[in-house]
């Protein structure tokens, strides 16, 4: 709260996507694009992440994600709202951060 009162949720969103890109850029990350029917996270030629952690994730959901080309991982889940979103992206980025 400032003294012009909450934050509009457009400010919020605007925070989080900084949050975010401020995660997966370590990361090799390069995009994430993420709608109410999935989406695609794209990583640069050599990302910091460890292979087996994305190969792990593939095996235990198979049918929630799969590898587009050799740089992008298919999200194929429903994501109703910005939160299931939120909270779905920060899962993946910790998940790969915490195996470097």
């Amino acid at each position: 709260i400032d003294r012009f009162g909450l934050l509009p949720q457009a400010t919020k969103n605007l925070f989080l996507v900084t949050e975010l890109k401020l995660k997966a850029t370590p990361l090799g990350i390069t995009k994430i694009e993420l709608g109410a029917q999935g989406g695609r996270i794209s990583f640069a030629p050599e990302p910091d992440i460890d292979p087996m952690r994305l190969i792990e994730l593939l095996q235990t959901c198979p049918t929630e994600y799969k590898l587009d080309s050799q740089q992008r991982l298919k999200i194929i889940k429903p994501l109703d709202d910005i939160e299931a979103r939120r909270d779905l992206i920060e899962n993946l980025l910790e998940r790969f951060a915490n195996n470097q």
